[in-house]
């Protein structure tokens, strides 16, 4: 008799890594955060890249002038090796900003992180 591994909610692993992950930072009375996968450095649920199926990341490019943009994908959430991909965008700024949004919003991926995507590769080619 094969038994297939418990699976658990979001919820229910946000309630459980709330308070007690290795990423957690409280300053001035405030929660935040500094894992990978969140966009924000707050430590809420809703940008929280270690339990939300779908999470996205948007680092700098150590080779080129660009970003890498990391996204998670739901059916690897069991194989922690496989579960994230990361791409680079290489071009011009406008082309970068253009290929985030094309990514996040009219692929429904992740709108409501499209924002902070954009303002967090803006911020880094503007570094560099």
């Amino acid at each position: 008799f094969y038994e297939e591994g418990l699976k658990m909610s979001a919820e229910l692993q946000w309630a459980i890594v709330r308070k007690t992950n290795s990423f957690q930072l409280r300053r001035d009375g405030r929660n935040f955060t500094t894992e990978p996968y969140n966009l924000s450095g707050r430590a809420v649920f809703k940008d929280c890249g270690l339990v939300n199926g779908r999470s996205v990341s948007v680092e700098a490019d150590p080779k080129s002038d660009g970003v890498l943009v990391g996204m998670s994908r739901r059916s690897a959430s069991n194989r922690p090796a496989k579960r994230f991909s990361t791409r680079g965008l290489r071009k011009n700024s406008r082309r970068i900003v253009k290929g985030l949004r094309k990514n996040l919003v009219n692929s429904h991926y992740r709108p409501d992180q499209a924002d902070m995507a954009v303002r967090r590769a803006s911020a880094l080619m503007r570094s560099k």
